[in-house]
């Protein structure tokens, strides 16, 4: 996902069909609500991949043009509701980029000090206020 509620999460199409929508019935389930509950499904037949649009009233689009039916090729954008996702198959070496992201986001921890919630450095100082993690600094008061 390259923009949305999970930025920098990866699905992978493991089935050889697979819905996407906000239902907790779906394949990926994308919980955002300008997303039907079943949007868009994709099909996998040999080496082909199939986007179909499943009639929501927001629409699909594949590289911003809306569509009802597309065959994707790697690297093409695919827009349901406020979401993009980024089709790459599975040789693709940005996968392992998206991943490390993915991963580095889920990682960072932020500064608790008071009003302030900067990203803090691999040493736990934050670069805004200069508080390391789990200590607070002294405020002044007038």
């Amino acid at each position: 996902m390259i923009f949305g509620t999970d930025l920098g999460r990866r699905y992978e199409l493991r089935d050889s069909s697979t819905v996407i929508g906000r239902s907790s019935k779906c394949g990926i389930c994308i919980d955002q609500e300008s997303i039907s509950r079943s949007h868009v499904k994709i099909d996998k037949v040999g080496r082909t991949v199939r986007l179909q649009s499943l009639g929501s009233s927001n629409g699909t689009y594949v590289n911003d043009e809306p569509v009802e039916e597309y065959l994707l090729r790697d690297g093409d954008l695919i827009k349901i509701g406020r979401t993009i996702l980024k089709f790459l198959s599975a040789g693709n070496i940005e996968n392992s980029y998206h991943d490390e992201m993915y991963q580095r986001a889920s990682e960072r921890r932020f500064c608790e000090n008071g009003p302030c919630v900067g990203v803090l450095d691999p040493d736990g100082k934050c670069p805004i206020c200069g508080a390391f993690a789990d200590t607070q600094v002294p405020s002044v008061k007038g």
